[in-house]
C-alpha cells in the first residue's frame, strides 16, 4: 500500500505506540502526524494529543487542528516522548473514571444501598463534578477544598484517599505502567505482525460544527472521520473534500493495516 502515498501527502496515524520513525520507514514520508485521541471524542469532549514529523508544514497542522478539533482539544506536543506519557493520561484516563464510578457504586452497596440507586448516583455524582469542572476555571484542588469542611464528614474521607499509598501515588503508578506499555515495540501488518491495542467502544464525529472556516483553504469544504474500536482491533477512516487537496489515513483492522489515499477535486 505505500506505493500509494506521495511524499506531499499528508498522513494521520493512530496506532498506539507506532513511532513517527517507524512510519516514515515505513510509508517513505515525512509529512506524518502522529495522534492520540480518546473516547469522549464521540460527544465532542474529547482529548487529542498530536506530535508532528519534521515534513509537517505550517498549513497542515491547520488541516490536523480542523479535522480533531471537531472531537474536542487538541494538543500539540514538542516531543514525541510525551505522547507516551499523554496516553497515559488522557488516552486511557476514560477508563480510570469509568472505573471510580464503579468503585464508588459498589461501595455505595456495601454501605446498603440498592445496585439500581447506587449506580445512579455514583454516575450522576461524577457527571455534576465534571460540568462544574468545565463550568469553574478554578483549579481542582480549590473546587475540592470547597467541598471539604474543616474536620467534616469529606475531611475524614479524604484522609483515606489521600493518605501514603493512596490515590496520587497510585494514580501516578497508574499513568507510568501505561506509559510505558506505549513505549513496547509495536510489530503491526506493516511489518507482518498484528497485535490487537485492547480499546472497546466506538468513537464517531463530524467536522461539521467547526465550519465554515476563514481560511481559503477550507472553504466549501468538508470533513467526516468515523473511528470504531472493538477488543480485536480498530479502524479508522476520514474524508477531506476541498479544493487541491488530498489526504491519507492510516487505519488498523483485525487483520492488518492499511492506507487510503483520497484524491479530492
Amino acid at each position: 500500500f505505500c506505493k500509494k502515498i506521495s511524499r506531499d501527502t499528508l498522513v494521520l496515524s493512530v496506532i498506539a505506540g507506532f513511532s513517527l520513525a517507524a512510519l516514515e520507514k515505513a510509508l517513505g514520508s515525512e509529512r506524518i502526524v502522529r495522534t492520540m485521541p480518546n473516547t469522549p471524542a464521540q460527544v465532542g469532549k474529547g482529548v487529542t494529543g498530536v506530535v508532528a514529523a519534521s515534513g509537517v508544514e505550517g498549513g497542515q497542522r491547520q488541516i490536523v487542528d480542523a479535522l480533531l478539533g471537531a472531537s474536542g482539544l487538541v494538543v500539540w506536543l514538542d516531543d514525541e516522548s510525551q505522547i507516551d506519557s499523554l496516553t497515559g493520561v488522557s488516552g486511557s484516563g476514560p477508563a480510570y473514571v469509568f472505573l471510580m464510578v464503579e468503585a464508588l457504586a459498589a461501595a455505595a452497596m456495601a454501605e446498603g444501598i440498592d445496585g439500581r440507586t447506587a449506580n445512579m448516583i455514583a454516575r450522576q455524582t461524577v457527571i455534576g463534578s465534571a460540568a462544574l469542572l468545565e463550568a469553574d476555571p478554578s483549579d481542582a484542588a480549590l473546587l475540592r477544598e470547597n467541598v471539604t469542611s474543616p474536620n467534616g464528614v469529606t475531611a475524614e474521607a479524604l484522609k483515606v484517599l489521600m493518605g501514603e499509598g493512596g490515590l496520587f501515588q497510585l494514580m501516578e503508578k497508574t499513568v507510568r505502567a501505561a506509559a510505558r506499555r506505549n513505549q513496547e515495540p509495536v510489530r503491526c501488518g506493516i511489518d507482518g505482525e498484528n497485535r490487537a491495542f485492547g480499546l472497546l467502544g466506538r468513537v464517531s464525529f463530524s467536522t461539521d460544527r467547526i465550519l465554515p472556516l476563514t481560511d481559503p483553504v477550507f472553504q466549501s469544504s468538508r470533513f467526516e472521520v468515523s473511528c470504531r474500536l472493538s477488543s480485536r482491533g480498530w479502524s479508522l477512516s476520514a474524508t477531506m473534500e476541498t479544493k487541491n487537496r488530498r489526504m491519507a489515513c492510516l487505519s488498523s483492522g483485525e487483520s492488518r493495516p492499511r492506507a487510503s489515499l483520497m484524491r479530492l477535486a
